[in-house]
């Protein structure tokens, strides 16, 4: 659905879900990988989501972030299918 492939976030962005664990993980990959792979979110900003959004922006401003806000059940399942990483 995208065009690309993807790791896929699908949740709030807040700090419970350890997102910034996540980017932080994705930023110490090979340059090679990160040009093959972006991260995808999908869902809401979630309570105190800022200082780990800065940190997803400067992701995305390299082209390796996307978040998609909050998608329909049926799209959803379309982002599900193209996934090549799932991370829970």
């Amino acid at each position: 659905m995208l065009g690309t492939k993807y790791l896929l976030i699908v949740g709030s962005f807040e700090p419970r879900k350890n997102i910034k664990l996540v980017l932080a993980a994705y930023d110490q990959l090979p340059s090679i990988i990160k040009q093959e792979y972006v991260i995808v979110h999908v869902g809401s900003e979630g309570w105190n989501y800022e200082k780990v959004w800065q940190e997803a922006l400067s992701l995305r401003d390299k082209n390796q972030f996307i978040s998609l806000g909050y998608i329909s059940k049926i799209n959803l399942t379309n982002i599900y299918n193209g996934t090549y990483i799932f991370i829970f």
